[in-house]
C-alpha cells in the first residue's frame, strides 16, 4: 500500500472476485497482487479448458506445461537452461504460454501472492509460463514485509522465501517464530505460537506465522494464535 503510494502507482480494484480474472483484461497491469484463490481458478479454468479441448491440442498443451515445468525447475536449482530446452521452450510460449498471459491482460512483469499457502505445482506451471509469482508474507499493521520468495535463482517454490535484508533476527522456539526488523513498527513484528499436536492456543483470529522449510526458506503455516493487545 505505501509503495503504491510512494511510486505513484495507478491502481485497479475488481468490483468483485468472481469478475477479477474478466476485468483484469480491460485494467492490463503490469504488477498483479492477489490472494492465492484467484491463481487456483485461473489454474483450474486453464485445466478445465483443455480437458474439453480436441486430442490434438491436448497433447500441444501437455508438451508444452512439461516444458514450462522443467525451465521453471531449472530456474529453481539455479541452473541455467539448455539450448534445446530453451527452443523448446520459446516455441511452447508462442503456442501456449502467450495466451495464458494474455488472459491477464498481457503486460503483468510481476506478480504477488500472500495471506495463505499456495501449491507448488501452481507456482511452477505459472513460472514456467512467463508469470512470476512471488509469495510474500507480512501484516498490514506492521507496515512491511517480512520475506520474499524469489524463486528463480534457487528459490522454494511453495514457501515466503529468504527474510528481508532489513530483518534483524529471526528467533524460532519450539516451531514459534519471532522476526524482529528496523523498519517495523515496534520490535516483534511476527510472534507465533509453538506448532505441534497440542490443543490450540485461546484465539479470535487466524493469520499464516512462519515456520522452517529449510535453512533459509520459511514455510507459510496456517495457525491460531492470540490477538494482539
Amino acid at each position: 500500500f505505501y509503495g503504491r503510494i510512494d511510486s505513484g502507482m495507478t491502481c485497479y480494484y475488481a468490483t468483485s472476485i468472481p469478475k477479477v480474472l474478466e476485468e483484469v483484461k480491460e485494467a492490463k497491469p503490469t504488477v498483479f497482487g492477489s490472494v492465492p484463490r484467484i491463481f487456483e481458478k485461473a489454474y483450474a479454468a486453464i485445466q478445465s479448458g483443455v480437458e474439453k479441448a480436441a486430442p490434438r491440442r491436448q497433447k500441444i498443451f501437455h508438451w508444452a506445461e512439461k516444458t514450462a515445468r522443467d525451465v521453471a525447475q531449472g530456474w529453481k536449482r539455479g541452473e541455467g537452461v539448455p539450448f534445446k530446452l530453451r527452443m523448446q521452450h520459446h516455441a511452447a510460449d508462442k503456442v501456449v504460454c502467450s495466451k495464458i498471459r494474455d488472459a491477464f491482460g498481457g503486460r503483468v512483469r510481476h506478480f504477488a501472492t500472500g495471506a495463505a499457502p499456495i501449491a507448488p505445482e501452481i507456482l511452477e506451471f505459472f513460472w514456467g509460463a512467463g508469470m512470476p509469482i512471488y509469495e510474500v508474507y507480512g501484516m498490514t499493521d506492521t507496515s512491511g514485509l517480512i520475506a520474499v520468495d524469489a524463486a528463480a535463482g534457487g528459490g522454494c517454490l511453495g514457501s515466503a522465501g529468504w527474510p528481508l535484508p532489513y530483518t534483524q533476527t529471526v528467533v524460532r522456539r519450539l516451531g514459534a517464530v519471532q522476526v524482529r526488523a528496523s523498519g517495523a513498527v515496534g520490535g516483534n513484528i511476527a510472534n507465533g505460537p509453538p506448532i505441534g499436536d497440542g490443543p490450540p492456543a485461546p484465539a479470535s483470529y487466524t493469520h499464516p506465522t512462519l515456520a522452517p522449510l529449510s535453512p533459509l526458506c520459511l514455510s507459510l503455516l496456517p495457525v491460531t494464535v492470540n490477538p494482539p493487545h
